[in-house]
């Protein structure tokens, strides 16, 4: 099957990502866990454009705090979600995956960026806590805007 919107390469490799990080036994420390999604200075205005500097002062506080979108003990099954900033501004079955803030600010993202939502769950459940707001970025980072509406408002 063919993907011309490469949104499940993106999702693929999220889930990847997010597998190695949180779920899979590793030697990585938290403050490893936060650097690996701390958004870099080039992040900022690349993902939100001229409102680059109006959400990172936001996220200031957060990251102060180093917070992690992490599973709780026995949610080892993860599901992603991808869409494009288009695809977030309508009511759709795309958009109904994401919190409802997107709806309100996914005019201010770059338009070619791809936004990920994802839920840690127990075997055999579908629900969780639902964390949003992961990016690719280049070089095979990613990068976490957790809500990003409460930074546009």
């Amino acid at each position: 099957m063919s993907d011309p919107t490469g949104l499940v390469g993106v999702r693929d490799a999220a889930e990847a990502f997010l597998r190695r990080v949180f779920l899979e036994p590793s030697t990585l420390t938290r403050a490893d866990r936060v650097a690996l999604l701390r958004p870099t200075d080039d992040d900022w205005a690349a993902v939100f454009g001229p409102k680059g500097e109006q959400a990172r002062a936001v996220y200031a506080q957060m990251w102060a705090s180093a917070p992690l979108p992490e599973p709780k003990p026995l949610q080892t099954e993860l599901q992603v979600f991808t869409a494009t900033p288009a695809m977030l501004t309508g009511e759709n079955p795309v958009s109904e995956r994401f919190p409802g803030g997107y709806r309100e600010v996914a005019q201010h993202f770059d338009r070619f960026s791809t936004w990920c939502a994802f839920r840690y769950h127990e075997p055999g459940e579908l629900t969780g806590m639902l964390y949003d707001g992961l990016v690719p970025r280049p070089g095979e980072r990613w990068a976490w805007f957790p809500k990003p509406w409460r930074a546009l408002r």
